[in-house]
């Protein structure tokens, strides 16, 4: 028999949720709202995940503590699907074992490590961390610094403010537009940057093809190889650092796929 529990607490302010779960769904939802409310979904299995799962509301910290009966190869973790609406520009800090995490709407911060898991999220105005073992990451606009990560999975952000940190071992990168500086690597993946006109780039790919967009108007310095595969390039390129300096340097790497550093088309604002 399906089980149902809601609790509400006032929240004028945004606040921040922290969630330990192993197994389900997580979906968090940032609206202008003066109230968080929290809903679990489970399935009654002789004990009630539901409730038992501890959900805790102190100053501006709401905890939500989903009871694990840890290894067991005849007793798997309880699958329970949890929604947190919350108001808008609050942060997230979830610790999930295999559930999947899906945020909504605006966050103050995000942190997320999930074994295995999907993580989708968008837009947060502060540092996003986000994490999986074996899963897909994809997240919007970082307003600080970007981690994503994943062992096994595809990796995607579509813009950050400041320094990317994107790896994955198996799998693509994609970003979107960087701010600052670049980190990105995959053993077996295609990499994609789509805007950057700053700081340095720093992009390794074992085996796949790595393309780099030059924002208008930026001087770049170049070392780009690769051992079977083209290297093609837009962009003016000299031997000689010009002598107005560079805005940006790219080292790209890959052993088997292509590199191509191109000018990447200008922004218009609406």
């Amino acid at each position: 028999m399906p089980e149902f529990r809601t609790e509400e607490f006032a929240t004028p302010a945004p606040i921040t949720v922290r969630v330990a779960q192993a197994a389900g769904t997580l979906d968090v939802r940032a609206e202008p709202t003066a109230t968080t409310i929290v809903e679990l979904h489970g399935s009654s299995n002789g004990e009630s995940v539901v409730e038992r799962t501890v959900v805790e509301l102190r100053d501006d910290q709401l905890s939500i503590e989903v009871p694990d009966r840890g290894f067991s190869m005849l007793r798997r973790n309880p699958r329970l699907a949890i929604t947190v609406v919350v108001p808008e520009g609050s942060s997230v800090i979830a610790e999930l074992a295999s559930a999947d995490l899906t945020c909504r709407g605006t966050l103050g911060r995000l942190h997320v490590e999930t074994a295995s898991g999907d993580v989708q999220a968008g837009d947060v105005t502060g540092d996003v961390t986000a994490h999986s073992a074996s899963g897909d990451v994809a997240v919007g606009h970082a307003g600080g610094t970007a981690s994503v990560r994943s062992i096994s999975g595809d990796v995607a952000l579509a813009s950050a403010a400041r320094d990317i940190d994107a790896h994955t071992a198996s799998g693509d990168v994609a970003i979107g537009t960087a701010g600052a500086s670049v980190r990105a690597r995959t053993a077996s993946g295609d990499i994609a940057v789509g805007v950057v006109q700053q700081g340095t780039v720093e992009i390794n790919s074992a085996s796949g093809d790595v393309a780099v967009g030059v924002a208008a108007g930026a001087g770049v310095w170049l070392d780009v190889s690769t051992m079977s595969g083209n290297t093609t390039t837009d962009l003016a390129v000299g031997d000689q650092q010009p002598a107005a300096g560079c805005d940006l340097r790219i080292t790209a790497r890959t052993t088997s796929g292509d590199i191509r550093i191109h000018r990447a088309a200008a922004q218009h604002s609406a």
